[in-house]
């Protein structure tokens, strides 16, 4: 399994990334954004920006409406709904002077408000663009926003297509609050909080099968309205650039996302490899048996090479008292986790559902079983992970992100318990690349389709090699924080220091990186390419992907 050395409860010393420095560079040149005004393209595409009014301060107005004007691709259509009021006429006023000296700008007085909702299906009404693009009132489009939304449709004939933000305070772009570094597309963070937000491009004919803006929804309008969207679109893109601008608003609501478990309670099967550590196992079980609230499972011990005698003392007592505990012995001679968990998977587990679960392990949430089965009874699922922390209260694991610090690095790690992480990630259950083996959940019909662990991965890498084989077959992976545990790390095999445990570390993580080439190259999709590689908190790159209007760290649109 992959492992990551505890941290000490030492002060953690955070470096501060500075927006400052990371401004300094444009995402492209002046020059550059000239040459994409001379660009031809495949495919012919026009764009319908569809923005609500209502109330919006004049320089607000103003800049959102120059920032759709300086766009490098041109083929495009403002359609601006007003809902002001008297007070605010020059909202219309603005508009309608912008619309005399560009024909592409089409305004839009409302009798009535209708709300957000219903105003953003007006301005849908007046457009007559292949696709629909959404610019809040006060917020700003970077000039190549609609010129790499039309490579991108045009490369990848996407019906979907979103990017990445920054937020900003007041009047000043460079006043930044936060930057939203995207993931590709993820169902089940979608459907936990809206980390899409915009800029958000939608083919037209999708809107159109899909259904407008709903106006019972109005709060939660692009959520609603994204969730059904993109359950039907056949292309979602994520383009990993800043090009969109909103000034500063509350962050989208997170929300606990529930499934009801089959009302027949399906066994589930807890393997646990072991060797010696009586107290370690001790305290694991102890923790199952007292605090787990659902009712059919059973624990299978997989002993591996025990040597003291209080051991099997241990496991003849857990035996006589638990009907629901049995141990079996391993015919195998040093540590193989795929091979122990192999054997006892297929020798001794009788449930409908398989928990690899390491015996340095404590369950911290009752209903943690409850929490990851309702996972892992979705057809789409192939396997699910925990929240494990470690003893000081900090996180161990919350999920895998490929090409972490390495082969694979857990993400978020060393981070403390509460936090809400990067763009709330900590908060929430989603789509990942991989979860840890320490806490591992699948259909049993899952773990045989793909024959088990690779028992070629005797120590390492073989729980995220597993999580892609399942990718790579159609599966999801989710991982999530409502299963708690405290992983007390690698006791079970001991240290891991020798000449040969080096040799075979490094003979493992060469065959991960040759079966896995393609996705190391090309970058975990849950994990945006703009971050860096080397911390586990989600820190930019000092390389990242600029959001600058032009090569002037100064300028105020």
């Amino acid at each position: 399994m992959l492992r990551h050395k505890v941290r000490g409860i030492k002060k953690r010393i955070r470096r501060r990334f500075s927006y400052k420095r990371w401004m300094q560079k444009p995402l492209y040149t002046a020059g550059q954004l000239e040459e994409q005004r001379k660009d031809s393209f495949d495919c012919q595409v026009k764009f319908s920006i569809i923005t609500p009014l209502c109330n919006t301060k004049k320089k607000y107005l103003r800049d959102m409406i120059e920032s759709v004007i300086g766009q490098t691709y041109s083929d495009w259509e403002l359609c601006l709904a007003d809902s002001s009021d008297m007070l605010h006429e020059y909202v219309g006023k603005v508009c309608l002077d912008y619309a005399d000296k560009d024909s592409r700008i089409k305004y839009k007085k409302l009798e009535k408000d209708h709300g957000i909702a219903g105003n953003a299906n007006i301005c849908i009404k007046m457009a007559e663009g292949d696709y629909i693009s959404l610019l809040d009132q006060d917020d700003v489009l970077h000039p190549a926003a609609l010129h790499d939304v039309m490579e991108m449709i045009c490369g990848s004939n996407a019906d979907f297509v979103y990017t990445d933000e920054v937020v900003f305070k007041g009047s000043v772009l460079n006043n930044i609050s936060e930057i939203r570094f995207k993931k590709d597309y993820a169902p089940d963070d979608l459907r936990a909080v809206n980390y899409i937000g915009h800029f958000t491009s939608i083919r037209r004919t999708l809107i159109e099968k899909c259904g407008d803006f709903r106006e019972s929804c109005d709060l939660s309008r692009d959520h609603e309205f994204f969730l059904r969207l993109t359950a039907s679109a056949e292309k979602i893109v994520h383009i990993p650039e800043v090009l969109y601008c909103s000034r500063a608003s509350e962050k989208p609501a997170v929300h606990r996302v529930s499934y009801g478990i089959p009302a027949d309670h399906p066994k589930v099967s807890l393997v646990i490899p072991n060797c010696d550590h009586i107290e370690d196992l001790r305290d694991c079980v102890s923790s199952i048996l007292k605090k787990t609230t659902y009712d059919n499972y059973e624990i299978v011990i997989a002993e591996n090479n025990s040597k003291t005698g209080e051991i099997f003392e241990y496991y003849k007592t857990l035996e006589k008292g638990n009907d629901n505990v049995k141990v079996i012995t391993c015919p195998v001679t040093g540590f193989n986790w795929s091979v122990i968990n192999n054997y006892a998977v297929r020798e001794a587990a009788s449930g409908e559902y398989v928990l690899l679960l390491n015996n340095d392990t404590e369950v911290i949430s009752p209903d943690w079983i409850q929490e990851m089965l309702m996972y892992a009874q979705r057809p789409d699922i192939g396997a699910v992970g925990a929240m494990l922390y470690y003893p000081d209260d900090t996180v161990q694991h919350a999920g895998v992100i490929i090409g972490l610090g390495g082969p694979a690095g857990h993400a978020f790690n060393g981070c403390r318990r509460g936090e809400n992480g990067y763009m709330d990630r900590l908060s929430y259950a989603q789509d990942m690349s991989a979860v840890t083996g320490a806490c591992m959940m699948m259909r049993r019909s899952v773990y045989d389709q793909l024959e088990g662990m690779d028992e070629k991965l005797a120590v390492g890498l073989n729980d995220i090699d597993f999580c892609l084989r399942a990718r790579k077959s159609g599966y999801l992976i989710i991982w999530t924080p409502y299963a708690e545990l405290y992983h007390y790390e690698s006791k079970s095999r001991g240290k891991n220091d020798t000449p040969e445990d080096g040799i075979r570390s490094e003979q493992e993580k060469a065959l991960f990186c040759d079966r896995w080439a393609d996705i190391l190259e090309k970058g975990d999709p849950y994990y945006n390419p703009n971050l860096s590689l080397l911390r586990s908190d989600f820190e930019p790159k000092k390389s990242a992907s600029r959001y600058r209007m032009d090569g002037n760290p100064s300028d105020d649109v």
